[in-house]
């Protein structure tokens, strides 16, 4: 058995296998489903049969957007893997203004990428806790609220461009009350400052499982100067662009973390600490039966509070286990000192 430490943290390895030493927490932050991930709102051009079927293509490029994790496949993927989106289309509903909204097979979508060795990010996702601090000069300092509204409508339309844009790339997010209890823990300057300790603590309450922290002088959606941080599982990444650059880009980064390719499988023993109760070990099962690349996980020892499973893993192994061990819900076991 070959033992391999990666910051404290036990992986031990045995031909195809790995084990992760885990401890399971009571936390209550949870992966979270977007919604419609297979389908999309479109503007089409007429009532004619050929402006749907365009407008069923727009759509289909949109959720292979969503479904990669990927900005740039959505056109190229539709024309190469699904030359007639009818094909997967399961229904459609039109809306005021030559709107519609079209549904689509997520098994069917599911086959085709993984026939074409295309990633795919699962439907369970981090939640991303967004804390955008605008300072506009004269003394105009705001905090983007879930109910965020001023008079001249402004606070409201970053918090449309925020949801659009992470409604557009499949990303769930959610936004702080800003009531008494986050008043007591967080301030203006808390987000400006980039005290990420002080965010983190006040976005508990949400079950987040990200933070995606703004700073900007303007009120413009447009404006391409707001400074962005993603904080996620010991990470960190800033960037520069418009407010819809912000869930976009988390969204690209956590993508890459966490979307699978078909093609390669393994087997993974993991050890599980902390299952005192039948509570705990009813939320354990629901938890690894949520991960996307788990698609089987049996109970092979039960000792003390420790249960030890056997997983059947679809994708890169290394990849399941920094997702398992950035999980809020589970605490990788640092290796005992000899």
């Amino acid at each position: 058995m070959l033992l391999i430490r990666r910051s404290g943290v036990r992986f031990a390895a045995c031909c195809s296998a790995v084990v992760v030493a885990l401890a399971w927490l009571a936390g209550s932050a949870q992966a979270a489903q977007p919604k419609d991930l297979y389908g999309a709102t479109v503007t089409v051009s007429g009532s004619s049969q050929k402006a749907l079927n365009a407008g069923f293509d727009s759509a289909l490029a949109q959720v292979l957007v969503k479904v990669t994790g990927r900005a740039e496949a959505g056109d190229s993927l539709r024309r190469e893997l699904f030359p007639d989106s009818r094909r997967v289309l399961q229904q459609y509903r039109k809306l005021p203004n030559q709107r519609i909204f079209a549904a689509f097979d997520a098994a069917a979508i599911r086959r085709t990428l993984d026939a074409a060795g295309q990633p795919v990010w699962g439907e369970n996702r981090p939640l991303v806790s967004i804390w955008l601090a605008v300072d506009a000069g004269s003394g105009q300092r705001y905090l983007l609220s879930d109910g965020s509204q001023d008079s001249g409508g402004r606070l409201g339309a970053l918090r449309s461009s925020l949801l659009g844009s992470a409604s557009r790339r499949g990303l769930p997010v959610v936004f702080p009350l800003l009531d008494a209890r986050d008043l007591q823990q967080i301030s203006f300057a808390d987000v400006w400052g980039g005290f990420q300790d002080r965010v983190d603590t006040a976005a508990r309450r949400y079950g987040s499982n990200a933070l995606l922290i703004g700073r900007t002088t303007s009120m413009s959606p447009d404006n391409r100067n707001v400074r962005w941080t993603l904080a996620y599982a010991g990470q960190q990444s800033t960037w520069q662009g418009n407010v819809a650059a912000g869930p976009a880009k988390a969204a690209d980064l956590l993508a890459q973390q966490f979307s699978i390719t078909a093609g390669s499988a393994d087997r993974v023993r993991l050890l599980v600490s902390g299952v005192n109760s039948i509570g705990v070990y009813t939320r354990l099962r629901k938890y690894l039966r949520d991960v996307d690349m788990v698609k089987a996980a049996t109970v092979v020892q039960v000792q003390a509070d420790q249960i030890e499973f056997d997983l059947a893993v679809s994708g890169d192994v290394s990849r399941l286990s920094r997702l398992l061990g950035s999980s809020v819900l589970l605490s990788a076991v640092p290796e005992p000192s000899t």
